[in-house]
């Protein structure tokens, strides 16, 4: 942050991403009002695709950071576009963890304004599985939890929307054990889940989310 002294927004890129064409051009011209901004990017694993960001064709303005926890952070690092002086004022990145600190950080921001995804493709995320976020997932859902200490009691840290949070982990530990063949962990999550109807309702809630990011239609430019 400090090399992009005098600079009014930044833009975020990891090394092994991509941006698209006319990517900043098309979250710069989207930007005002808002202070954080991102295209939907297109994750990649081997031949298989994935957009993240807006599940329809229309933008999303986000209102609330609690959108990042639930039903998922939708704002891809290498796809997004912050204020650098709201950035600034929220502190920053936080250097002293792993896998969460753009989350954290975009948490601190969009209690200072509102966010903005667009449908349009303008980024191509590469998943690698090892040392990202899906690669780790009970050290990255640590440091989720242990990030989330620091935001207790803010408004929209709601006791619920720490429910859907465990939610979403549990469904996806149950996947991946599906995935392992780990049927012990398979059932421990599903009795889990199925406990509280307030935890199903949270599921059908996540499973409309992801049907819908799944099945929209969107172009990648140079394709």
């Amino acid at each position: 942050m400090r090399a992009a002294e005098g600079a009014d927004w930044i833009a975020l890129l990891d090394d092994d991403d991509e941006w698209l064409p006319d990517h900043l051009a098309t979250l710069w011209s989207n930007r005002d009002g808002h202070v954080l901004v991102a295209g939907t990017s297109v994750r990649v694993r081997g031949r298989q695709t994935r957009a993240h960001g807006a599940v329809s064709e229309e933008p999303e303005i986000v209102r609330s950071p609690a959108r990042l926890l639930f039903p998922e952070n939708s704002f891809t690092i290498s796809a997004a576009m912050v204020r650098r002086d709201v950035l600034m004022a929220a502190g920053g990145f936080n250097e002293g963890i792993r896998h969460a600190e753009d989350v954290d950080a975009w948490l601190r921001v969009l209690e200072r304004g509102t966010g903005l995804l667009l449908a349009e493709v303008t980024c191509r995320y590469n998943v690698h599985g090892a040392g990202q976020m899906s690669g780790n997932r009970p050290e990255a859902l640590a440091v989720y939890r242990e990030v989330l200490q620091d935001y207790q009691g803010r408004p929209w840290l709601t006791k619920g929307l720490l429910q859907r949070f465990e939610t979403v982990a549990a469904w996806d530990d149950l996947q991946a054990g599906r995935a392992r063949r780990d049927w012990p962990e398979v059932r421990k999550q599903a009795l889990w889940l199925a406990r509280r109807p307030s935890r199903l309702a949270a599921l059908t809630r996540l499973w409309a989310f992801r049907w819908r990011a799944r099945h929209r239609r969107y172009f990648i430019p140079g394709s």
